[in-house]
């Protein structure tokens, strides 16, 4: 996979919201402990049990892991044009969508402009269900142009028959 410890951790904090101090809180790690797993790319037993008492026992799995990498590329795609249409089509100023959402005048500015992103996949979730649309850019979301359709065919190959498969695209 190749993730280190600190970009594992980093993909954890982005996944569920949390800042190191408040992640340190959560799970009862101390702060240092958590820098020194990050600098050396080591976990220790206590470290690990801890990280899964709070996110779960397959929170370090290859499948938990790619979860987070996607959510974070979700993030990272979220359309800051698209935030200020959405905002003008509702009749709402910058301020008055940041409080709405929890988010800073200056910080909701700069995330339309695309200055700055958001800073978490639980925000990215709230931006979503506050204006019911995706927000991702539109070659963000991969359009399905063909569908791969298996065949079971079979042929003689010197007296004998093999089964083969084939794979045909058919256009949708």
């Amino acid at each position: 996979m190749g993730y280190s410890v600190a970009e594992i951790i980093d993909l954890l904090q982005f996944s569920y919201g949390l800042h190191g101090t408040y992640l340190c809180k959560k799970t009862g790690i101390k702060y240092t402990n958590i820098q020194i797993a990050k600098r050396e790319n080591f976990l220790t037993k206590k470290t690990e049990q801890m990280f899964a008492n709070y996110f779960g026992e397959d929170w370090n799995s290859v499948g938990a892991i790619r979860k987070y990498q996607q959510q974070k590329n979700i993030v990272m795609n979220v359309d800051g044009e698209k935030i200020r249409k959405l905002r003008r089509d509702k009749g709402l100023s910058v301020t008055d969508l940041g409080k709405e959402l929890g988010v800073g005048r200056e910080r909701m500015r700069s995330i339309e402009k695309g200055k700055a992103t958001l800073s978490s996949w639980q925000e990215y979730l709230k931006f979503k269900q506050y204006f019911k649309n995706d927000l991702l850019k539109e070659g963000a979301v991969k359009k399905k142009r063909f569908i791969k359709k298996e065949f079971i065919t079979f042929r003689n190959v010197g007296g004998r028959w093999e089964m083969v498969k084939r794979v045909k695209e058919v256009k949708v």
